[in-house]
């Protein structure tokens, strides 16, 4: 139970491998089978990305495909106190009568009004009351402090008739529900005896607020996100004037808003991001009633509670290459369900038609491609199912034979299959492979070509001809790629065990050693023990099958030894061992061929009964469990070197010595044979095999 927990716990570990090498398959040494519709698919694929390429890289550089986000964030009311300089990040306003000839600084005027800017500074104490404190600030003229680059503008706005604020350390921040609130007051009102002892009389400075209206002018500002050298815009505003009118207070108050800015404008991504600050006016609340005393109006710029992100990402390196590697992702998938429909059946034809050649006549009467394979000392006759590029055939024909065979070509009949022989050392020359490459002119040779694929199409037009041209396709498509994946196993499951060669030599037939080729090398020296016992139930099974075989010959010789021990050979039977070794064995020509041999024969030949003690010795020898060598040739070879008639006669006499000797040994042999015959009968299922003439 430990031991099938091990394994189970040890295969589910070794399943998780991520970093498993791969074992494929080579054609022709490469490991990719290309096909020309491939390639076709590829160029497109090709001129696909390229195109697209282009299209992106040209946007790259012009910038045209830049990704915009803006966000706004409302900030706490309570808590926030964050001080902010509008003026130093290019914020400014003016402040004059439209249309005027003079300024709030000229004699004129400050008979007249009064013009005053104060930062206010507003505090909540601890017990409830506020503390409010004014710092005046210096104002001064417009005509060089103003921050706006466009001189000819500002001309036109008579901004020289405008006072502005001088000092730009001025702060905002809070708001009225925060403990601090920090704001900037621009106030105005008539003049007084307390402020100024020549002050214009009252009437003349209603007809003055009567004529001319209280104007306003700000920098307002805000993002251009096409623009990357300047992104930050500004411009003038005048919308904000109003009438100033004796007994009536007017009260304007203006929000500023903060703008942040975070721009990636580089697409080399050598630079980092890009930060920025600018306020914009946001909004402006006015009010107006009744006042009895001398104020006339006043501006309050306060921070607005909202702040806007602006981010700006344009088109990268790194996005130029996210997006090729995306749509080669795309197309190289569509291209591959698409060249898959058709390149693994390619594959598979290609593999088939360089290892079977088919025979059409007998694809027509669905005949199956599976034949026996037969041992290279035996006649096989090859059918144009086997590889033509095979060369261990060799082609015995006789010249009249070629004749005929050329004749029956001339009067149009159908050219017969040869017969092919394999000879003893399994070879075949170049001129033999020739004509057998002649003889298959008239067959066929299964290959995928473009018509295939409108076979289907025709055969739904009810085109018989072309019905019956898919169906025979079919059919040797199916067998072709049957015989093609039982030799593949068969090729791959040899080629894992390459390092025995016996067992190679005994599995592979020759279209298997042909396709073992296309497999990589792999050395499956895995000291792991699940893939150990693996290999070795693979052994088992193929070794157990062979000894079997191996035992069953044994058991054939053991009868063959008792029949020539007891002088029981036929004439059939000398003469099948005469055919081994000539003269070994006598026989009577006079006789008949069923006829027991028992003449007596001439002092000056060996005794046949030299010959059979001989023979037994050889033959118990070879059938000993020691002896590996049970080949017919091996035979030959023991039966050459003890042949009686190269023996002395006193080796003949020491041979006839160990006959009773022999006779024991050979009891313990056939029990010690037959428990292992036993045990192979589970996997033979108590066949045997039978050799002809032999006798119980």
């Amino acid at each position: 139970m430990f031991k099938t927990m091990g394994m189970k716990l040890q295969s589910f570990t070794r399943s998780i491998d991520i970093y498993g090498a791969g074992i494929t398959l080579n054609y022709k040494g490469h490991y990719r089978f290309k096909t020309t519709f491939g390639g076709i698919v590829g160029i497109l694929v090709a001129i696909t990305l390229i195109g697209y390429t282009t299209s992106l890289i040209l946007n790259m550089f012009k910038r045209n495909e830049v990704l915009f986000n803006d966000s706004s964030v409302l900030r706490d009311p309570s808590t926030d106190t964050t001080e902010h300089f509008p003026a130093q990040e290019g914020f400014a306003i003016a402040i004059g009568m439209r249309d005027s000839e003079h300024s709030f600084l000229d004699e004129h005027y400050l008979k007249m009004f009064n013009l005053e800017v104060f930062q206010r500074t507003t505090v909540k104490l601890s017990n409830g009351d506020t503390n409010i404190t004014n710092e005046k600030l210096e104002v001064t003229r417009c005509e060089d402090n103003f921050p706006y680059q466009n001189k000819t503008i500002l001309k036109n706005f008579k901004i020289d008739k405008y006072v502005c604020v001088k000092p730009t350390n001025y702060v905002i921040s809070g708001n009225w529900y925060t403990d601090v609130l920090k704001n900037l007051r621009i106030t105005i009102e008539k003049c007084t005896t307390s402020i100024r002892d020549d002050c214009a009389e009252e009437d003349t400075i209603n007809s003055e607020l009567t004529d001319y209206w209280f104007d306003i002018i700000m920098i307002d500002s805000y993002f251009n996100r096409k623009s990357f050298s300047n992104p930050i815009k500004s411009y003038l505003t005048q919308k904000y004037f109003y009438t100033l009118e004796d007994g009536m207070y007017s009260n304007t108050d203006i929000f500023l808003r903060e703008n942040i800015l975070n721009m990636k404008d580089d697409y080399t991504l050598l630079e980092g991001a890009k930060d920025g600050k600018f306020y914009s006016v946001a909004g402006e609340k006015t009010s107006r009633y009744k006042w009895s005393y001398h104020h006339l109006g006043r501006v309050n710029l306060y921070l607005d509670a909202e702040t806007v992100t602006y981010e700006r990402q344009v088109f990268t390196v790194a996005d130029l290459l996210g997006n090729i590697g995306g749509i080669f992702s795309l197309l190289q998938s569509l291209a591959g369900i698409i060249v898959g429909m058709y390149a693994d059946r390619v594959f598979k034809h290609s593999i088939i038609s360089k290892l079977y050649t088919f025979d059409m006549d007998e694809v027509d009467s669905k005949s199956d491609l599976r034949e026996p394979d037969l041992p290279c000392d035996s006649q096989k006759k090859i059918n144009l199912k086997d590889n033509i590029y095979n060369g261990s055939y060799r082609q015995e024909f006789e010249l009249e034979e070629d004749k005929k065979h050329d004749s029956e070509e001339d009067e149009g009949g159908e050219p017969q299959t040869p017969v092919i022989h394999k000879d003893k050392q399994c070879g075949i020359n170049e001129e033999e492979a020739h004509s057998l490459l002649n003889t298959m002119k008239g067959k066929r040779r299964y290959g995928y070509t473009p018509l295939d694929s409108l076979y289907s199409l025709f055969c739904i037009f009810k085109k018989k001809t072309w019905c019956r041209r898919r169906y025979k396709n079919s059919q040797i498509y199916q067998k072709g790629l049957n015989r093609y994946y039982q030799d593949l196993d068969a090729a791959n499951i040899v080629q894992n065990l390459h390092n025995l060669n016996l067992l190679m030599g005994i599995i592979f037939n020759d279209r298997q050693r042909v396709l073992s080729k296309f497999s990589s090398e792999r050395s499956i020296n895995n000291e792991d023990g699940y893939m150990q016992n693996s290999m070795d139930m693979i052994l088992q099974y193929k070794c157990t099958s062979f000894e079997a075989k191996k035992e069953q010959y044994h058991e054939a010789v053991q009868d063959f030894i008792n029949n020539l021990k007891a002088s029981e050979l036929s004439e059939y039977d000398k003469r099948l061992i005469n055919q081994i070794e000539p003269g070994l064995m006598p026989i009577d020509e006079s006789s008949s061929v069923s006829k027991v041999h028992t003449s007596k024969k001439s002092s000056d030949s060996p005794s046949p009964v030299g010959k059979n003690v001989a023979m037994v010795e050889t033959l118990e020898r070879i059938n000993s469990p020691d002896h590996h060598c049970i080949s017919p040739n091996g035979i030959k070879l023991e039966l050459k070197d003890n042949n009686p008639e190269s023996k002395s006669k006193s080796e003949l006499l020491d041979d006839e010595d160990k006959i009773s000797s022999e006779l024991e040994d050979i009891g313990i042999k056939n029990n010690t044979q037959g428990d292992i015959l036993d045990r192979c009968k589970k996997v033979t299922k108590g066949s045997k095999l039978k050799v002809r003439g032999s006798k119980k």
